[in-house]
């Protein structure tokens, strides 16, 4: 049993037995709707993203100023292919409306690793691989407002096909924008999708976002707004978790009918423990890396940063209740409780259907191919700990604090340096509470039992280091060189100082 299948969740019985009168439930919300979708063609794909302030409505609340791509609650969804060429001109017109509005922070004794710069922007590429450097998947450059930038990113023929997702990351206000709502998902399409087609299983694309804001007073008018870092922790749990921008939509299938869902945290410090009412998750890919099998859960618990590709096959008739299960305690992001919330409500009506699920020998031709050659280079420790203070707190990576202009390969023993070609083990552990760790560009397997003698290692780009616990992964660094980052996927704590460099050399 790996890792990621050691945090799956089996729901108590008292609960199934109170669900047992699904029919009787009543689904209350908008029709499901999917972000507007944008397609390659010919191999390129051209995306105009706007970042700009919008005013729109949040689960019943008006006059909400967020900042946004495009002015949507979730940014467009970018879906490409492998070899494909993928522009995106990114504009910042945060200079306009409430969004402008920062309550200032006294950075001066804390360098960059404090809340500031909350309209400066720029685009990460979340589990791509692709270059990190020039205007490629680069989170080093940010863009004032009135700026723009024209990304381009070359996507590898080899390039997995899978769920993806894009997300800012200027380090100081990644987590005011991201938690505004600023994200979408990239899909990369390839042979699943036209086997997935020609067994008529459509998809369905959830992404999951906790918007806040709070409302004030400015100017005389009493706005919703999230201008303070601090709104950040204070209104995290008071707000519903979105599915694409809405508030528990109601998706409908036919009985027996089989669909592909693909499930996007796109939040950033809370854990989403999706369950559906009365029905099995089967599990096909982790973070867009495809397993060639199917894992049969109950539930799965996903950190920020997590996407999981499962398939549904519909029960009887009647509704159920898509849920974000309750975490107390330690099994919480941040060592809080975390309520039971509904995401989304599943109608089972019409005329039954003859869906079949694929089978493990079917999907086994899409596996992720990736390796971890021998020799290991070298072994590494990776601590993430807290360091309070009276005003923020800071957070480390092994006792240091984020540094843009650091240079690994000149820290010696201390500096993640690589070689391009090499294997690294790294054993990561917490000191203080559960924290997502997410690294740029490069996938890991995650090492547990006897998984690689089985070949049954989970591939992944972010996990979730349980407090205490030691989680072993394996990298291979190959194709890129430069300098690119990992971190805490609770953004705030990234943006507080819990984020290194790492550089791969020739």
């Amino acid at each position: 049993m790996t890792a990621e299948i050691g945090n799956l969740k089996r729901i108590p019985a008292v609960l199934l037995a109170g669900w047992l009168t699904c029919t009787l439930l009543a689904a209350q919300g908008p029709e499901f709707e999917q972000p507007p979708v944008k397609q390659s063609q010919d191999g390129l794909l051209n995306v105009e993203l706007d970042v700009k302030c919008f005013q729109g409505t949040v689960d019943g609340h008006p006059d909400v100023y967020l900042r946004s791509y495009n002015g949507l609650l979730t940014g467009p969804t970018m879906r490409i292919k492998a070899g494909d060429v993928l522009r995106v001109h990114l504009s910042n017109n945060l200079s306009d409306g409430y969004c402008t509005i920062e309550k200032k922070t006294d950075c001066a004794s804390r360098g960059m690793n404090c809340p500031h710069g909350f309209n400066v922007t720029n685009l990460h590429t979340h589990g791509l691989h692709v270059s990190p450097s020039g205007n490629s998947d680069n989170v080093l450059i940010e863009f004032e407002p009135g700026s723009d930038f024209q990304y381009e990113y070359y996507i590898p023929a080899d390039h997995p096909a899978g769920t993806f997702f894009y997300h800012p990351h200027k380090h100081g206000s990644a987590a005011i924008q991201m938690s505004s709502g600023m994200g979408g998902a990239i899909i990369v399409q390839g042979a699943i999708d036209e086997f997935m087609a020609g067994k008529k299983i459509q998809e369905r694309l959830f992404v999951f976002q906790q918007i806040t804001f709070d409302e004030r007073e400015v100017e005389g008018k009493k706005v919703n707004i999230l201008e303070e870092f601090s709104q950040l922790q204070r209104n995290s749990f008071d707000r519903p978790t979105t599915v694409n921008g809405q508030v528990t939509p109601v998706l409908r299938m036919r009985p027996g009918q089989v669909e592909r869902w693909r499930l996007v945290h796109s939040g950033i410090m809370e854990m989403i423990t999706a369950s559906l009412q009365d029905h099995k998750m089967h599990i096909y890919s982790y973070d867009g890396l495809n397993t060639g099998r199917l894992d049969t859960v109950d539930s799965y618990a996903m950190a920020p940063g997590y996407r999981v590709d499962v398939l549904i096959q519909a029960g009887k008739k009647g509704t159920y209740k898509l849920v974000d299960q309750a975490n107390v305690g330690a099994a919480g992001i941040k060592n809080q409780d975390e309520p039971e919330r509904v995401l989304a409500y599943l109608v089972v009506e019409g005329d039954p259907v003859s869906g079949q699920l694929p089978t493990a020998a079917e999907l086994a031709p899409f596996a992720y191919k990736g390796s971890i050659p021998e020799p290991i280079a070298k072994n590494r420790k990776v601590i993430f700990a807290q360091q309070p203070r009276s005003l923020y707190d800071f957070f480390n990576v092994n006792g240091a604090l984020f540094m843009a202009n650091e240079s690994p390969c000149n820290a010696q023993d201390i500096g993640f340096c690589m070689k391009l070609g090499s294997s690294e083990e790294w054993t990561i552990t917490s000191q203080d509470q559960n924290h997502p760790f997410h690294i740029h560009v490069n996938p890991f397997q995650i090492i547990e039992g006897d998984c690689q003698a089985t070949n049954s290692c989970i591939w992944k780009d972010t996990v979730l280091i349980r407090n205490g616990q030691d989680t072993v992964i394996r990298s291979y660094f190959k194709r890129y060189i430069g300098q690119f980052v990992f971190h805490c996927h609770i953004l705030n704590h990234e943006d507080q100082g819990m984020m290194r460099l790492v550089e791969i050399r020739p």
